[in-house]
């Protein structure tokens, strides 16, 4: 939908309209607590396995040295 000069578009109004005749409907809640558990879930192994391959290579190097 084109914007025309001096129109404002009232966002707010417009989901609400769509809300209301029933082209749109909002999610479960237990659809957005089980992303976030995800997202913590992947950070978290993102940072174990970060902190793993930051021992092993200080591992390696202590063990045969940088060159």
């Amino acid at each position: 939908m084109p914007k025309k000069k001096g129109e404002t578009i009232d966002f707010e109004e417009r989901v609400m309209n769509l809300i209301r005749e029933g082209k749109v409907k909002m999610k479960p809640r237990w659809y957005f607590v089980f992303g976030s558990l995800l997202g913590f879930l992947g950070l978290v192994g993102t940072s174990l396995t970060a902190l793993f391959l930051l021992n092993l290579l200080i591992f390696y190097f202590r063990a045969k040295g940088p060159f």
